[in-house]
Parts: structure tokens; C-alpha cells; sequence
């Protein structure tokens, strides 16, 4: 058994990812669609957990990581731009909503990782 201050961080992390990763995602499917919302999420899952892992555990973000972060990004923008979101059905705010869900979602699952 881990001591208690580990065991509780691990409860905590896995709480975090399973409410606010699991509930985000759903939440977020319902506004944008699935293709949209895997991009996204796993996006700022590998982009989260660039930034956790030099804040926790002290590991370099070299140049080449900055470089593919950027790429990702872009191709998030590629992706978003070509897809076909239904504006009808939903408002500006509610498509803005969903993907800061996915956002929050990609958070959530960087903390368990």
C-alpha cells in the first residue's frame, strides 16, 4: 500500500479523470460530433501533458516538442475548419461550450497520465 498522502493524491487524479474527462467528453459529443471531439480532446491531452510533466516532474520541453505542439494545434484549426458542425441545431455558445468541455476533458485524462 502506497503511504496515505500518495494514496489520496491517486484517489484524487483518478476522480478528476473520470468526472471531469468522462462527463466533458460526453458533455462535449452531444455539441460538436465525434471526429471534432477525439481531435480535440486528444490534443490537449498530449499539449497538457507537455505542460504537467515539466511542471511536476521537472522534464525538459525541448524545441522539437514545442515544434509538434504547434503542428498540433494547427492541424486542430485544419480539422475544425473543414468540419461540418450542425449551427442549426445548436448556438454559437453552446458549439463554444462543447469544446471547452473537450478542452477540460483533455485536462482531466493529462492528470492521469
Amino acid at each position: 500500500m502506497p503511504n496515505p498522502k500518495v494514496f489520496w493524491l491517486l484517489i484524487a487524479s483518478a476522480f478528476v479523470g473520470q468526472i471531469g474527462g468522462n462527463a466533458g467528453f460526453q458533455f462535449g459529443l452531444q455539441y460538436v460530433g465525434i471526429a471534432i471531439s477525439v481531435a480535440i480532446c486528444l490534443g490537449t491531452i498530449q499539449i497538457f501533458g507537455a505542460i504537467l510533466g515539466r511542471i511536476f516532474l521537472l522534464e525538459p520541453v525541448t524545441i522539437r516538442a514545442v515544434g509538434a505542439i504547434a503542428l498540433l494545434i494547427g492541424a486542430l484549426g485544419a480539422l475544425s475548419m473543414g468540419a461540418k458542425i450542425d449551427t442549426k441545431a445548436h448556438s454559437a455558445w453552446e458549439i463554444a461550450l462543447g469544446i471547452a468541455s473537450l478542452c477540460i476533458s483533455g485536462f482531466s485524462y493529462a492528470v492521469i497520465g
